[in-house]
């Protein structure tokens, strides 16, 4: 056993952690509780034992649902370096979430699990998985899964360009099909509430390359966006146990119209390529 204790001698220790009310019963499973104590024993626990036997033992050799509490469990373990390796051989193009087409609503639970203890390799496997078949993804499903933790990894500052750029590459006009995804587009460029700690000139950026590249669709949505003050679309900031505020927002009068002034010097631009598109926005912000 991948414990290294008898049958017996493992019945008794969960006996007694139950008397102390720090396991749950959950059908023939048993959950350690709380949290903080689950994510400490775990931790030790892959410092312990070598890599290659708890792989054999949790994810090749386990159940269905033992390698998805195995998933959950590590993706928040995101400072614990053993862990960490674990994702991302789970993350890696062979391994087991490397096909995120083909393994369908397991294959993304187990990402969405996996995604805050490796942000950068989560999002690789999500761009490598885009370029593969981008209209699959477009008609898969699970897109508003896979396009929330593009949502939740676009919190990075580093990761939130190649983030909305995902999201640019799906049909946004669809609002009937891709009605999530154009709504977490157009909330990472809100003033507030936006789920990224990127920086406004960022964002400022990509609209400006949008209108330069004549990509007006894309950009129409953005600035519409920057410009939107009443029912902003709220942002998730739970991701696996790390700290997250609900991304950058302006600290003072001045940032605030810093804010808007980029914005509109961007519509003005707009106004210059696509005078029905601008008017739109007017309308539907002033």
């Amino acid at each position: 056993a991948l414990s290294g204790v008898t049958v017996d001698a493992f019945y008794a220790a969960v006996a007694a952690l139950l008397g102390l009310e720090l396991v749950q019963a959950r059908g023939n499973w048993r959950a350690l509780l709380p949290q903080a104590l689950a994510g400490t024993l775990a931790a030790s626990a892959l410092e312990r034992l070598h890599p290659d036997r708890v792989w054999a033992s949790l994810v090749e050799q386990a159940p269905r649902r033992l390698v998805d509490s195995f998933c959950h469990r590590l993706g928040l373990l995101h400072d614990v370096p053993r862990a960490v390796a674990l994702v991302e051989r789970l993350l890696a193009a062979d391994g087991p979430v490397g096909d995120l087409l083909a393994g369908g609503e397991l294959a993304l639970r187990r990402l969405s699990y996996l995604a805050p203890a490796a942000p950068k390799v989560a999002l690789v496997r999500l761009e490598a998985t885009w370029d593969a078949d981008i209209a699959a993804v477009a008609a898969h499903d699970q897109l508003d899964d896979m396009t929330r933790v593009v949502m939740q990894l676009a919190y990075d500052p580093d990761l939130f360009p190649r983030c909305v750029r995902l999201l640019s590459r799906l049909p946004l006009g669809d609002r009937d099909r891709n009605a999530q995804a154009g709504n977490y587009f157009e909330a990472m460029f809100q003033m507030i509430l936006s789920g990224s700690e990127a920086l406004p000139q960022v964002r400022v950026d990509l609209g400006s390359g949008w209108l330069a590249e004549h990509a007006l669709h894309l950009a129409e949505r953005a600035i519409g966006a920057m410009l939107k003050t009443r029912q902003l679309i709220g942002s998730d900031n739970t991701f696996g146990a790390r700290q997250r505020s609900y991304g950058w927002q302006p600290q003072s009068a001045d940032d605030q119209n810093a804010w808007f002034n980029d914005a509109l010097r961007l519509l003005l631009t707009l106004a210059e390529q696509a005078r029905v598109g601008a008017a739109k926005i007017l309308d539907e912000r002033f």
